[in-house]
């Protein structure tokens, strides 16, 4: 007789048991039992291609005559099927995406194994619907035990996320409070003639010794800004506000703005999204999102639909979430604000020929491609400015999406620019067409010229560096200090923040370690390992310095670095790996971090200049 089967999906070990044993959400499975997610990392090719087809087909449900893509796009052109979260596909917005990869994956396996019964162990009632279903569908015997949340902070946050239309409202009320002070940043003095090029952007990541003397650097364009004002272009700079060191709210964000915007190291006009907040886009606004309610009404059989349809309904618990909040709750009332400031931003804007804008495939990108069509600006480029690792899914679509006909693609730019061999190929692989993509030199890596890993550097002197994900970075520290715990008093541990979550470990969990501002390159050459957060794309730039790298790693989320599956990067899931992986240093070899491999590295900037007609050797420009 064959035996049964328990997923464990609770924190702790599981039970000695004569079940065989499947653990949901940890890595490192004792013998006789499995880890999901090691064999959801050694499926993922299979897996993501399977997840990339379930969303196209999603989003082609048809629905009255029409598809449920189609039904979510506004007479203007907007489309709230791609804003939405499930067609975004980040695993940072909607973290239920690694549930529905997971339960993918556990479907191919009950096929192969047609288990006599399958038990569920877990506190996340969505999983238990959705487990549920599957089995029903695939005649496999189910029972649960639901572990109840604990606490009254538990309770109430749960109950909270019950009510998208609440959270909505809340937000909308939240962002207008932090964010009205951008509208002092009106009037701009925009920029127009053929000489004139648009730039969308982050106002963070700026270079603090530049802003002090009222100059702009920003580490993710590099010098290229310098470059097109030497070459007598004038820049406008629409900007998404975003709290740091240079300007932690809105109101010290627009008053940098306007020392920029009057001095000549300013490098163009800077202008907030934001700063076009008023009551005409707020009506709008509400109009667009009382619209999309009606949509949303008449979209309530979808779980039916995609059971006719064969997909696999026993998604919808996962995906519910991420579906309310995008129609009628707190990403819908965002998208909405989104598609009229960007309207009115690029109506005020003079005809711009060109355009560039950092390429991550967010919400916020396509109000801006469509608010640019429709005032009739000129070639617009994405600009692909970090890694494109292999779990980040919002920038993997399947081929259709982005090759298919027009009437059904993904809104997207007239070319990418894409920074290196490593990115170019990892989209290429997520579905892109190779003529949408330009290789072009890597802005935000061009300090690693010149930089060589040194093995004279103190091993026992450990460099942590931050991510912006609050949650994430606590458990990194928390891993971190007690690893520390484990070793000699000659181990010196030093933290570098994030520049968009400007925290100290002292702040964030009581551990007072010396904490170092500035540019990583900069930082790091007097240490001899750096520590990384799982989804930071800093532990790249360490690794490519030439430092040995660690990053954090845990069964209860992707695998989202940068240097997953990178030989000689070590990954770890406990504060003991951590400590016999420290103990246990060796340096990274130069062939292990070999940058061309990467990135495209020349200060000269050839392959910019060629794209933006600035040098004879042009065979494809933006002009």
């Amino acid at each position: 007789m064959s035996q049964e089967w328990l997923i464990w999906d609770l924190a702790g070990a599981a039970p000695r048991t004569e079940a065989k044993v499947f653990l949901w959400r940890c890595l490192a499975a004792p013998e006789g039992q499995f880890s999901v997610p090691a064999l959801l990392e050694h499926n993922g090719d299979e897996v993501r291609a399977r997840y990339l087809e379930v969303i196209r087909k999603l989003g082609e449900l048809e629905i009255n005559g029409e598809s449920l893509r189609r039904r979510l796009q506004d007479n203007a052109g907007n489309n709230f099927w791609w804003m939405g979260l499930l067609a975004e596909k980040s695993p940072f917005k909607t973290p239920e995406i690694y549930q529905a990869l997971r339960l993918l994956l556990l479907e191919k396996i009950l096929r192969a194994a047609s288990p006599p019964r399958l038990h569920l162990n877990t506190d996340e009632r969505a999983l238990v619907q959705a487990i549920g279903k599957m089995c029903c569908e695939l005649g496999i015997p189910f029972s649960s035990s639901l572990l109840s949340p604990s606490g009254l902070a538990r309770n109430l946050f749960a109950m909270f996320h019950r009510w998208p239309t609440l959270q909505g409202a809340i937000s909308l009320v939240a962002n207008l409070v932090r964010r009205w002070p951008l509208r002092q940043a009106r009037p701009i003095q925009w920029q127009g003639g053929e000489k004139s090029i648009f730039m969308g952007s982050y106002f963070a990541h700026l270079d603090e010794a530049a802003v002090s003397m009222g100059a702009f650097h920003s580490r993710q364009w590099g010098p290229l800004p310098l470059l097109l004002t030497q070459k007598g272009l004038k820049l406008n700079w629409l900007q998404n506000f975003w709290p740091s060191d240079s300007a932690p709210d809105a109101f010290r964000g627009q008053l940098l703005s306007r020392r920029l915007n009057a001095s000549s190291a300013g490098l163009g006009q800077h202008g907030f999204t934001d700063s076009y907040l008023g009551l005409p886009v707020l009506w709008k606004a509400l109009r667009s999102m009382l619209w999309l309610r009606r949509q949303a009404k008449s979209l309530r059989d979808v779980p039916k639909r995609m059971e006719q349809a064969g997909l696999p309904a026993y998604l919808w618990p996962v995906f519910r979430p991420a579906w309310q909040s995008s129609l009628f709750g707190r990403v819908a009332m965002s998208n909405c604000l989104a598609i009229h400031l960007f309207d009115a931003a690029l109506a005020e804007l003079p005809y711009q020929p060109r355009g560039l804008y950092l390429f991550e495939n967010q919400a916020w990108e396509k109000a801006l491609l469509t608010a640019w069509l429709r005032h009739g600006h000129g070639r617009l480029i994405g600009v692909i400015h970090a890694t494109v690792p292999f779990w980040h899914l919002y920038y993997a679509e399947h081929p259709v999406s982005v090759q298919g006909p027009v009437e059904g693609r993904m809104p997207l730019p007239d070319k990418l620019a894409v920074n290196g061999p490593s990115s170019c190929s990892a989209l290429l692989a997520q579905g892109y067409d190779e003529s949408l993509l330009i290789q072009v030199e890597a802005l935000r890596y061009l300090d690693l010229i010149g930089q060589v890993g040194s093995s004279s550097a103190d091993h026992r002197r450990v460099l942590v560096v931050g991510d912006m994900e609050p949650q994430g970075l606590r458990e990194l520290l928390l891993r971190v200090r007690d690893a520390s715990q484990q070793l000699g008093a000659d181990w010196t541990f030093t933290f570098k923040p994030h520049p968009a979550y400007p925290i100290s470990p002292k702040q964030l969990i009581g551990w007072d370690i010396p904490v170092l501002e500035g540019s990583l390159i900069d930082i790091l050459p007097p240490f001899g390992c750096v520590i990384a957060g799982n989804s930071t794309s800093a532990c790249l730039d360490a690794y490519l310095a030439g430092k040995p790298v660690m990053i954090a790693q845990s069964g209860a989320s992707l695998n989202l670095s940068p240097l997953r599956g990178q030989s000689g990067v070590v990954f770890f899931e406990s504060a003991y790996q951590l400590a016999t992986a420290l103990t246990a240093h060796q340096d990274v070899t130069e062939a292990e971090y070999s940058r061309s491999t990467y990135f495209h590295l020349d200060k000269d900037l050839p392959r910019w200049k060629a794209l933006l007609g600035l040098s004879s050797a042009s065979s494809e420009t933006i002009q």
